[in-house]
């Protein structure tokens, strides 16, 4: 016994005992032995049905391009900000990006718990580039031109049952 676990008054035997799994856990290295015995046998058991591995794997690259993209924004601010220099067309390309990979993650998702796909959003053309985005966008996933002033003035006309055009 060494001076350390005397000071404690730990054994060398109750270590091993603290440091021993809890009775009926199986360590993982074992259940994989057992799962590879298991399967070169050909006793393995199909998988049960459950969500699609596409799907889960595509949700897993989605997440992390979204998270990826979400951190580039934020240095690409900062280092702007530091330098008292923001260049808007940048940032909002790459919010532009950013929020087409969060419309992607969202319709995995939706997939992934079943429910039925959502009804087509009226689609609208970009003012700067005519390509079509949703109507509810924010910008355009094309050029990144803000689209949410655009729409908000769209709404106003509707309502109001003008052109849009102020007096």
């Amino acid at each position: 016994m060494s001076a350390f676990d005397r000071i404690r008054g730990r054994s060398p035997r109750a270590r091993r005992r603290r440091e021993a799994p809890p009775p009926g856990l199986v360590p993982a290295d074992k259940l994989a032995a057992r799962a590879y015995r298991d399967a070169a046998r050909g006793d393995s058991v199909a998988p049960a049905p459950g969500p699609d591995r596409e799907l889960l794997a595509r949700r897993e690259l989605l997440t992390e391009r979204f998270a990826l993209l979400q951190a580039d924004l934020g240095g690409v601010f900062y280092e702007m900000a530091i330098r008292d220099h923001v260049v808007m067309d940048v940032l909002t390309r790459k919010a532009a990006e950013l929020q087409r990979v969060d419309a992607d993650l969202q319709q995995v998702e939706r997939e992934l718990r079943g429910e039925p796909l959502p009804a087509a959003a009226p689609v609208a053309h970009c003012p700067a580039c005519g390509s079509p985005h949703a109507a509810d966008a924010r910008f355009c996933a094309s050029c990144g031109h803000a689209l949410a002033a655009e729409a908000v003035t769209q709404r106003i006309a509707r309502t109001n049952g003008s052109s849009g055009a102020t007096s």
